[in-house]
């Protein structure tokens, strides 16, 4: 009994856990939904590739794309930088880096960010 007792502390502990409230918008977007999205949020959108260099010669999705290469020493401080009342776009290779620089934007106060699932390989794929 004291066992499940011992448990029954553990699980509540961190179901309990003071979680950040995090509001804003934060969806992934489909490939197959690109086109649509980036009609429908023209006037505010910003994208972001954050591919490296090397990979930005293969091609790009978009041609204005701001390029910030997610493995630069500078990284974080460019991301922080940008105006965090701004819509965007984010997009790598494959949609690792992608995703982990809108969670990074989420946590750094950005109101909307979103990972374009897949990445430049889904698009060139499609």
């Amino acid at each position: 009994m004291k066992n499940y007792l011992w448990l029954l502390g553990i699980v509540l502990f961190f179901s309990c856990e003071s979680k950040k409230e995090t509001t804003g918008n934060f969806a992934d977007v489909e490939i197959q939904n690109l086109n649509n999205f980036l009609q429908n949020n023209a006037a505010d959108l910003v994208v972001i590739d954050v591919r490296t260099p090397k990979e930005i010669k293969e091609g790009k999705i978009v041609e204005n794309a701001l390029e910030l290469d997610f493995y630069n020493n500078s990284f974080e401080d460019k991301l922080s930088a940008l105006d965090k009342s701004k819509n965007y776009l984010v997009y790598c290779r494959s949609g690792g880096r992608s995703g982990k620089t809108v969670g990074k934007m989420q946590k750094m106060g950005f109101k909307s960010a979103h990972n374009l699932s897949g990445g430049y390989s889904a698009w060139i794929a499609k």
